[in-house]
């Protein structure tokens, strides 16, 4: 199992299901239970969004933009239901790269607090709670740090 594919596993048994369902959904109007699927597709979007804001504050500016562009492509297909097994692919594989990057950067307690106060945001520009917003940010961190230091 790739590094990738690992942190989505483990962020999705833990990810709130409401969470998910308010980031993929544009407005409250539209909102529904999601399936599994885009649950998957929610966990790919926080992963990658945590990870280009840690690549960003390490000083990887175009490697961070580059993604970050996709990223939010991808949220925008995912909330127009129009997200495609070769997009969810593309994500993980775009993590998979991003992982390799902070691993070879080494850890840095700043770009985990940047890459935290920004997913926070944008969970709470989601229309998430700001409890929530935190705990999740939390939990992807611990992810993150675990699987880049087991390899």
């Amino acid at each position: 199992m790739s590094d990738a594919s690992n942190a989505v596993t483990q962020l999705s048994g833990r990810m709130d299901k409401a969470l998910a369902t308010v980031l993929v959904t544009p407005s409250a109007e539209d909102r529904y239970f999601i399936g599994e699927a885009l649950l998957g597709a929610a966990v790919l979007f926080v992963l990658n969004r945590y990870a280009v804001a840690y690549l960003d504050k390490l000083g990887l500016k175009p490697l961070a933009e580059q993604h970050a562009e996709a990223t939010r492509g991808f949220l925008d297909r995912v909330r127009a239901k129009s997200v495609t097994a070769a997009d969810r692919e593309g994500q993980e594989v775009q993590l998979q790269q991003m992982l390799a990057a902070i691993r070879t950067q080494g850890r840095s307690a700043e770009a985990v607090r940047a890459a935290e106060q920004t997913l926070v945001q944008v969970l709470v520009d989601a229309g998430a709670m700001s409890a929530q917003a935190h705990e999740t940010a939390l939990e992807v961190s611990v992810i993150i740090q675990v699987i880049v230091c087991e390899s």
